[in-house]
C-alpha cells in the first residue's frame, strides 16, 4: 500500500519538525490497494391549451322573411366573428433548489496542527471542510492518550469542523510487522492504551468520528484478511472489544465508523463477514478512488462505477445508517478530473442518497490542487449544494 507508505514517511518528517508534539498520526501513501482503486428536477413545459375560435352565427340561421342586404367586402366584422387569441404559454417554473444533503470533508497531511494549506484549498474550491480527517497509529503513541491529541481535537473544533480520526493498530509497513494482533486486542492485552483514549475523548466532550481498523477486507494492513493468520471473526472480536471498552467508560460522544475499502470489482471477501453489528456502528464507510491510468491495473472510471457495488453491499448491512466516503479522490491521468468531480456531484445525491459525507484525500496525485482546471471543476462541484451539509462539532 504505497499510499500509506508515502504519507507515513511524510508523518515522520512532520514529527521531526514538531518534536514537542507526540502527534500520533499517519496519513496514507499515494498508491491505493489493489482492488479499491485508491479510487433536476426538470419542469415540463405545459403546452398552451388549445382555444378554438368562436364561430360566427350562420347567415341561414339568422335570416328572416325580409331580405337582407348582401354584405360587401368593406364591411367590418362584428367582434363575435373574430377568433379568440390563445392564452399565453405558461412560464417554465425554475427547478427546485438542491438541498444541503452531503457534508464535505478533507484530509490534508498538515492538518490539524497546521492550517495554512487546508485554508488555502478551502478558499480555492469555495467550500469549508465540515470534517477534518487525520490518522493516529497505535505505534506512534507514548502509550496513552496525551495532551497533543486533545490540542488537535480542539484545533479542529475551532476550525468549525468535526474530527474524523482513523485509529490504526500498527507501527507502519510492512503489514507483516504486527505488534498488535487482533486476538491480543480482543483478549484485553492493550486495554490500558484503549482506555486512555476512551477517557481522553470523553473528556473532550464534543462529537468525534472514530474509524478503527479500516480496509479490513484487504491484506495490506496487519489487521486485514488473509494476512497474519487473521479471520473475519478475529476482526469482529477485536472491534467489539475496543468499542466495549469505550462503552464501559461511559463515552457517548464518539461516532463509530465501520470503514470498509472500496470493492468495485467484487474481489474481496464478503463485507458482511466483517460487520460487527448495528449496535457497534454509527456510520457505514467506504473508500472510493479513481486511479485513472496511474496504475497497471487501473482504468479511468466515473465515481458511480467505482461506488455502485460497495454502496449496494453497505446498504445491505443496515437499512438506515448514513454512509461516509472516508477516503475519496481522483487523479488527473486518463481523463478530465474536473468533469469527474462535477459528474460525481450530480450522481451522489441522485444515485446514492444514503451518502451523507465525503472526505477528499487531498494528497499527492489525489490533491485537490493538481491543476487549475481541476480547481475550477471542484469549485463548481463543491462550492454549492449538495455539499453544504453541516454536522455537529
Amino acid at each position: 500500500m504505497g499510499k500509506r507508505v508515502g504519507v507515513v514517511l511524510g508523518a515522520a518528517i512532520a514529527v521531526l519538525l514538531t518534536s514537542t508534539l507526540a502527534l500520533g498520526w499517519t496519513g496514507r501513501g499515494l498508491a491505493p490497494g489493489l482492488n479499491s482503486g485508491r479510487p433536476p428536477f426538470k419542469a415540463q413545459l405545459l403546452p398552451p391549451r388549445d382555444a378554438k375560435p368562436t364561430q360566427a352565427p350562420s347567415l341561414a340561421a339568422s335570416a328572416t322573411s325580409t331580405p337582407m342586404a348582401t354584405p360587401t367586402s368593406t364591411a367590418t366584422p362584428t367582434p363575435a366573428s373574430q377568433p379568440t387569441a390563445p392564452p399565453a404559454p405558461r412560464p417554465t417554473p425554475p427547478p427546485p433548489a438542491m438541498p444541503c444533503s452531503i457534508a464535505f470533508g478533507m484530509y490534508q497531511s498538515n492538518a490539524p496542527w497546521s492550517w495554512g494549506q487546508i485554508n488555502s484549498i478551502e478558499s480555492q474550491i469555495n467550500r469549508h471542510s465540515a470534517i477534518v480527517h487525520w490518522y493516529a497509529q497505535w505505534g506512534n503513541q507514548s502509550g496513552v492518550f496525551n495532551p497533543t491529541e486533545l490540542n488537535m481535537l480542539n484545533a479542529v473544533r475551532q476550525h468549525g469542523s468535526l474530527s474524523l480520526i482513523t485509529w490504526e493498530p500498527w507501527v507502519g509497513p510492512p503489514a507483516t510487522n504486527n505488534p498488535y494482533p487482533l486476538k491480543s486486542i480482543a483478549a484485553g492485552q492493550f486495554d490500558a492504551y484503549v482506555d486512555s483514549w476512551a477517557a481522553g475523548l470523553k473528556a473532550f466532550g464534543h462529537p468525534v468520528m472514530l474509524r478503527w481498523g479500516p480496509e479490513m477486507q484487504g491484506n495490506w494492513l496487519p489487521w486485514g484478511a488473509n494476512i497474519n493468520g487473521n479471520t473475519p471473526a478475529d476482526y469482529i472480536a477485536a472491534y467489539r472489544h475496543v468499542h466495549d471498552r469505550f462503552a464501559k467508560a461511559g463515552v457517548r460522544n464518539v461516532q463509530w465508523v465501520f470503514g470498509a475499502d472500496g470493492d468495485p470489482n467484487g474481489g474481496f471477501p464478503p463485507l458482511g463477514n466483517f460487520y460487527p453489528g448495528d449496535a457497534y456502528v454509527d456510520w457505514l464507510g467506504s473508500d472510493i478512488y479513481n486511479v485513472g491510468t496511474t496504475q497497471q491495473y487501473g482504468t479511468w472510471q466515473p465515481m458511480s462505477a467505482r461506488l455502485q457495488l460497495s454502496y449496494s453491499r453497505l446498504t445491505a448491512l443496515n437499512a438506515t445508517k448514513p454512509i461516509v466516503l472516508a477516503e475519496f479522490g481522483s487523479v488527473e491521468q486518463g481523463g478530465s478530473k474536473a468533469a469527474w468531480v462535477q459528474q460525481a456531484a450530480v450522481d451522489l445525491p441522485r444515485l446514492f442518497p444514503r451518502v451523507k459525507a465525503v472526505v477528499w484525500f487531498s494528497e499527492g496525485i489525489y490533491s485537490l490542487t493538481t491543476s487549475a482546471a481541476a480547481i475550477t471543476g471542484e469549485r463548481a462541484a463543491f462550492g454549492s449544494a449538495p455539499f453544504c451539509l453541516t454536522l455537529p462539532y
